[in-house]
C-alpha cells in the first residue's frame, strides 16, 4: 500500500459525518452526511475558508438587470440565508490520507 495523497475534509465532531463533495447549488447548501464521498481539499487553509463560509449560512449568486441597458450585473456570491443551527465548535478540519492498494502479485 502506498500513499498517493494527503488532504483535508470538514467533519462534524459530534457525529463524525463530513461535508459532501459535488452539488449543483453549492456546498453551503449541504449538511454533514455519511452517504456521499467527502469534499477533499488540497490545502488546510482552503478547507478552513470553506468551513467559515459554510458556518455563515447558505450562499447564492445575486444578479441584477440594468433597466436602461438590459445588461446583467453579477454582484457576486453572498450569504443569503443564515443558519444559526451550524455551530463552529461542532465542526473541524481533519487531515486524511489516500492510499493505493497494490494488487496481489500473480505467481508465474
Amino acid at each position: 500500500m502506498s500513499l498517493i495523497y494527503k488532504g483535508y475534509i470538514i467533519q462534524q465532531i459530534s457525529t463524525k459525518l463530513h461535508l459532501p463533495s459535488g452539488r449543483s447549488r453549492g456546498f453551503t447548501h449541504d449538511e454533514p452526511t455519511g452517504a456521499q464521498p467527502p469534499r477533499i481539499f488540497f490545502r488546510k487553509r482552503d478547507a478552513q475558508a470553506a468551513l467559515r463560509c459554510w458556518l455563515q449560512g447558505e450562499w447564492s449568486e445575486k444578479s441584477y438587470q440594468d433597466s436602461y441597458t438590459g445588461e446583467w450585473d453579477y454582484g457576486g456570491p453572498e450569504p443569503t440565508k443564515k443558519r444559526p443551527d451550524r455551530k463552529a465548535e461542532d465542526m473541524e478540519v481533519v487531515e486524511i490520507e489516500i492510499h493505493r492498494v497494490d494488487p496481489p502479485k500473480v505467481a508465474k
